[in-house]
């Protein structure tokens, strides 16, 4: 099933390396982001991320073909082509 696959490519990807980029699409990117206190609720908000898309990095850095290869054993081109039909 390559969309599970590539789900949990992505996934592995931001968690690693705090960026995924999909070839053609764009980029996902995790944001880092400082706890606060709310003055007026005194809410606190621990260390968190923001998850931001980029629609300008289209261009293939082949971190998810080459995650995707190595977790079905099959060749890069291979997981270009899966990459390419979603």
């Amino acid at each position: 099933m390559p969309d599970l696959a590539l789900h949990t490519a992505i996934q592995e990807l931001l968690i690693r390396d705090n960026f995924a980029g999909i070839p053609g699409l764009g980029g996902f990117l995790l944001k880092p982001a400082d706890p606060t206190v709310n003055a007026y609720t005194k809410e606190l908000k621990p260390t968190h991320s923001h998850l931001v898309f980029n629609a300008q990095l289209k261009d293939n850095d082949g971190q998810l073909a080459h995650l995707v290869s190595i977790s079905q054993g099959i060749r890069y081109k291979e997981a270009m082509v899966q990459i390419d039909l979603v």
